[in-house]
């Protein structure tokens, strides 16, 4: 999904009918991350999270991407509340694109 939502960005900014989509040549930036991304991989590693002791790394990535972590000593609420927040920002991000494209042709 990021690399689909690299190369729709990459059409948009630069004008481009979703004909230009079709290439030989591998789109540049096709495997830069996008940061509004980021909660949907965030979900699932906090889906799995138990089961692999991964607790760490997701609450690294709760305060990159500007959780109060301080909140989890009351629960997980705010965590899911704040990820499932984020998750619909991302996939509006990725709507976005695709309609911004759809639009020009």
């Amino acid at each position: 999904m990021q690399s689909l939502l690299n190369v729709i960005e990459s059409l948009n900014e630069q004008h481009q009918a979703i004909d230009c989509f079709a290439s030989e040549n591998e789109p540049e930036g096709r495997k830069k991350r996008i940061a509004a991304l980021a909660p949907l991989f965030l979900n699932n590693d906090l889906r799995i999270a138990d089961a692999h002791d991964a607790v760490k790394k997701w609450i690294d990535v709760l305060q990159d991407l500007g959780f109060d972590t301080a909140t989890l000593s009351v629960g997980y609420g705010r965590a899911f509340d704040f990820v499932i927040d984020a998750v619909s920002e991302s996939i509006s991000c990725i709507a976005t694109n695709i309609e911004e494209l759809l639009e020009r042709n």
